[in-house]
């Protein structure tokens, strides 16, 4: 399967969702799925890595936190052409919406998972 993984942060930025986002690749990866990850961008993120793919973003007030402006035309090109099965958002924010918005328009099914009280 070819899985999509939206997310208000990931790396650099560490957290109990960036932790469960990478168990989660690991494992679906050792199963032989193919998985890709939509992100907001970070200044310190170090080079590009396949399979994730940024959104331009803007520094919040929380040390190094970034917010996604997913307004980027070509990442949504991108997406629809990946051939996805299924879209796994991590969060009911921004990217959380975004990927709702895509799995709608690609009629593919969505998984929510909440990781916050």
């Amino acid at each position: 399967m070819h899985i999509a993984m939206f997310s208000d942060s990931y790396l650099p930025y560490v957290s109990g969702v960036v932790r469960s986002i990478e168990s989660f690749t690991r494992e679906l990866q050792a199963r032989g799925h193919t998985v890709f990850i939509f992100a907001p961008a970070y200044p310190n993120q170090g080079p590009d890595e396949p399979h994730i793919y940024r959104y331009p973003s803007v520094r919040t007030y929380y040390r190094d936190f970034t917010l996604a402006v997913p307004f980027a035309p070509e990442l949504a090109r991108t997406a629809r052409g990946l051939g996805l099965d299924v879209i796994h958002v991590h969060s009911p924010f921004i990217m959380g919406r975004a990927g709702a918005r895509l799995a709608r328009q690609l009629g593919v099914p969505l998984v929510f998972t909440h990781h916050t009280l």
